[in-house]
């Protein structure tokens, strides 16, 4: 895609968008990656935006396509953060079922 088009999907609001390559600094360096961030996308009318909370705001989408396949690839991986943290919490509650004790050392 062009820069020009690029550039104008960026959000003041949430911080989502485009960053354009040497945009982003790294260890005090330039890093010449292109990068398009997804931010939760919140109405104009949602209470967060409304109290001009930073990084809340809506997404600039720069298509419909895009939206959706991102939107759902979000959704998905939103399931699986819910699943291991689900088993994260079992595992405590298993070591704490056989041992009597809280774990005072747990490596995930």
């Amino acid at each position: 895609m062009p820069l020009d088009f690029k550039s104008k999907h960026v959000s003041q609001l949430s911080y989502g968008g485009y960053i354009a390559s040497g945009e982003e600094i790294t260890a005090q360096e330039k890093d010449y990656s292109e990068i398009f961030t997804v931010t939760k996308d919140l109405s104009l009318n949602d209470v967060h935006v409304q109290m001009k909370i930073p990084c809340h705001g809506p997404m600039p989408w720069p298509d419909s396509d895009y939206k959706t396949s991102m939107k759902t690839y979000m959704d998905e991986l939103g399931l699986v953060g819910e699943k291991l943290l689900k088993l994260v919490g079992l595992s405590q509650i298993s070591l704490l079922a056989h041992s009597g004790e809280p774990p005072f050392f747990l490596r995930n």
